[in-house]
């Protein structure tokens, strides 16, 4: 019943764009038990949305379950990473919502991640996958599970446009 309750109010609290799922008010819960139930089950930790906002994803676009049998980017137009006056990040997690361990030791990767290379066209794109890619790509790298995965979009010291949801996160997308 508590489980229900806790699916049912996370439906509610915010819109799923591009396959992600967020929540602004995450931070101040309160006496909302049900929202502070829905975010203990789909969100690692929560605070105030001026400080940390965070989206969640289990699916691509195409509303499928991530899974490292196929292989994903996630890629931000020229110019466009994610508005932040902090860092951002996307850390993967298994289904038990634990980092997935790797033979990099990458459990995230984001701004701050060393080595991080956008493309000529000031792009940047992410590659998460299980095999390594090939030459620069593997700077870019969030290295995948065999099996189903889930995802964290992290937003460290949002601005506006994340605040006033008009920052799409990019669709998670096959390669």
């Amino acid at each position: 019943m508590v489980e229900q309750i806790a699916d049912e109010r996370w439906k509610t609290i915010s819109e799923t764009v591009n396959g992600w799922r967020g929540s602004l008010p995450s931070g101040r819960c309160s006496f909302d038990w049900a929202l502070n139930a829905a975010n203990t089950k789909t969100q690692v930790g929560t605070e105030v949305a001026d400080q940390v906002v965070y989206a969640n994803t289990a699916v691509d676009i195409d509303g499928q379950t991530l899974d490292g049998a196929n292989d994903y980017v996630v890629y931000f137009e020229p110019g466009q990473p994610p508005p932040v006056a902090g860092m951002w990040n996307i850390a993967m997690y298994d289904d038990s919502m634990l980092f997935v361990a790797n033979e990099i030791d990458r459990v995230s990767i984001g701004s701050t991640t060393d080595g991080l290379t956008p493309n000529p066209d000031g792009s940047l794109t992410i590659y998460l996958q299980h095999t390594k890619p090939e030459g620069d790509r593997a700077s870019n790298w969030l290295p995948a599970p065999a099996g189903t995965f889930n995802l964290t979009m992290r937003y460290y010291t949002p601005l506006a446009p994340i605040l006033t949801k008009n920052y799409k996160v990019p669709a998670v997308r096959k390669a």
